[in-house]
């Protein structure tokens, strides 16, 4: 609460905001490679909503592409693995785009 209500002047003069955060596990530091932090880190990534660029495809819809490409099944690859991995996302927007 405290963090939107000290916010909230930014926040209103940009309109409305994709809030994302990520949450990571930490480094593992091997040696004596000296990090003075290796818990937890938390990440707050905030980006304006490009709502007016986008406006056109709200009023007049935009065609959909399904690309051949598929995420990687949960039997692969546990989703309690945090990676991030968005190969597959880059790879389907190529295949889309191209």
């Amino acid at each position: 609460e405290e963090v939107v209500e000290r916010n909230e002047p930014l926040r209103a003069a940009a309109g409305d905001w994709w809030v994302a955060q990520r949450i990571s596990r930490g480094v593992d530091a091997i040696g004596d490679e000296g990090w003075a932090h290796t818990g937890p880190q938390v990440i707050v990534d905030c980006t304006p909503l490009p709502l007016t660029a986008r406006a056109r495809l709200f009023r007049d819809g935009i065609d959909v592409v399904v690309p051949s490409i598929r995420r990687i099944p949960p039997p692969m690859q546990s989703p309690r693995a945090k990676t991030h991995n968005y190969l597959n996302l880059i790879l389907a927007d190529k295949e889309v785009k191209a």
